[in-house]
């Protein structure tokens, strides 16, 4: 019985085995390439919707919030580079009573802090985006969602904010 490859590395004396290899790794790539060509391009233009959120911001000095202003822009300290503003904001709603925010204390309870020198706004803001099985992006790269809480800025002011309602 004669063996497969012989002691020159021939396939049945006759092809050698690098060669094989090589006409099948060439072969490989030409079908994929052709494949490749040959597929249909999706369409991944489609068209934004518009999108609006409210964002809670506590506890923030009287003088920056008179500086949030409609018509501001909206930015996300942590996600500028270059995607644009969040949104434009549409109402700023100061909510009545001073200041205020909720506080984890050490013993693990919480209590709520009040500084007369501050207040609580409501922002309402417009953008536009991705909508899809309820997730919202703005500006195809900034995931929102209720109660994230990220630090926002416009022209004239920064400030922490919580996102409390997607509409």
């Amino acid at each position: 019985m004669s063996r497969i490859i012989d002691k020159n590395g021939r396939l049945l004396g006759k092809v050698s085995v690098i060669d094989l290899l090589v006409v099948l790794v060439v072969a490989f790539i030409a079908v994929a390439l052709n494949l490749r060509g040959s597929m249909q391009v999706t369409n991944t233009s489609s068209a934004d919707t518009p999108i609006t959120f409210t964002c809670l911001v506590e506890c923030i000095p009287t003088n920056v919030a008179e500086a949030i202003q409609v018509g501001d822009s909206l930015y996300d300290v942590n996600n500028s580079s270059g995607s644009g503003p969040l949104g434009i904001i549409q109402q700023v709603e100061r909510l009545p009573g001073p200041g205020s925010k909720t506080e984890l204390l050490p013993s693990g309870r919480f209590t709520t802090l009040t500084n007369e020198d501050y207040c609580n706004l409501l922002l309402t803001v417009k953008g536009s985006g991705r909508v899809s099985n309820g997730h919202y992006v703005i500006n195809r790269v900034y995931e929102l969602g209720v109660n994230a809480a990220r630090t926002y800025y416009t022209a004239y002011a920064e400030f922490n904010g919580t996102i409390s309602q997607i509409l």
